[in-house]
């Protein structure tokens, strides 16, 4: 049987379906399953499924999916034993097995359970809805929507808009083009070089991001801290926190396009530094000569810090 794998393995990388990389990382998994557990690898690919929209619904198992440029169908790596798979007319969808269901689609051997890996044409949209699972994506140029009741999400390589919502769990991201509605009830939010326009909501963690574009936005916790280096800011950011400080650096080159910033502390401290001593605090504002964008602070109890840098 494991010959008849790696033969398999040789066969999707020879015809193009996976490539160098990808074939190295299942015959890789292979061996790890055999010696360690004497199992084996599934492989699937379902055919006819380029640009089309990906749903997947899970229950238990984590999930690891990427874009790939080359792919003009979806390749499931590991974790085919648990989904059930449907290729429909307008969407492909692959939800945890029902229980007495067959797949429907070439593919043999087994993996460990507790995880699925999916690779897809880098143009499907994605909608990801699971119960109790961890969410790994990348690589992606296309919309994505991930909603999770009880696991961390993390995107990396988004060139389309992302919605990530978890219940319990944190969310981290690095290169996102267009973060439209964050959202973790109990967990952090980071954020890395992505353009943010919308919402982005943790009721107990914080939120911080850095080298990242602020369009319009509103960003609040309720018992966190909110920590802001953005590198640019397009449009109006509303900032609250009912228990927590919020610490926002300014850089020079933003200066120009605000309007003014506004605070609003219930019990809590005002620290307002401007390094180029240029404007200062008075009676909870801070007016500059130019611009349209508005900042407004709130803070029930917490500090409120703003520094504009300079050059």
């Amino acid at each position: 049987m494991v010959d008849g794998m790696v033969e398999k393995i040789n066969q999707l990388y020879d015809i193009g379906k996976i490539t160098l990389d990808q074939k190295n990382m299942l015959l890789q998994a292979m061996q790890e399953q055999n010696s360690d557990q004497h199992s084996e690898v599934h492989v699937a690919t379902i055919l006819g499924s380029i640009e089309k929209p990906i749903q997947i619904k899970l229950i238990s198992e984590d999930l690891r999916i990427s874009g790939e440029k080359t792919l003009e169908q979806i390749n499931i790596l590991k974790g085919i034993e648990a989904v059930d798979v449907n290729n429909a007319e307008n969407a492909v969808i692959i939800s945890t097995k029902k229980e007495g269901s067959e797949s429907k689609f070439f593919g043999f051997g087994s993996t460990s359970q507790g995880s699925v890996v999916i690779q897809a044409p880098y143009k499907s949209p994605i909608t990801a809805k699971t119960v109790s699972s961890d969410v790994t994506i990348n690589d992606f140029q296309s919309d994505i929507l991930i909603k999770s009741v009880s696991g961390d999400i993390d995107a990396k390589n988004i060139l389309g808009d992302l919605s990530a919502i978890t219940v319990s769990g944190d969310i981290n991201l690095d290169h996102i083009k267009h973060c439209s509605e964050l959202v973790s009830k109990s967990g952090d939010i980071a954020l890395n070089d992505c353009h943010v326009t919308g919402q982005l909501k943790s009721y107990s963690g914080d939120i911080s991001f850095k080298n990242s574009t602020i369009d319009t936005a509103e960003i609040a916790v309720f018992s966190g801290d909110i920590s802001l280096q953005p590198v640019d800011i397009d449009g109006d950011l509303y900032i609250k926190s009912f228990s927590g400080d919020i610490k926002l650096l300014i850089p020079a080159s933003v200066r120009d396009k605000i309007k003014h910033i506004q605070f609003s502390v219930s019990s809590g401290d005002i620290i307002f530094e401007d390094q180029e001593e240029k404007v200062q605090l008075k009676d909870k504002e801070v007016l500059f000569d130019k611009g349209t964008v508005k900042i407004h602070l709130k803070s029930t109890s917490g500090t409120i810090k703003v520094i504009l840098k300079k050059e």
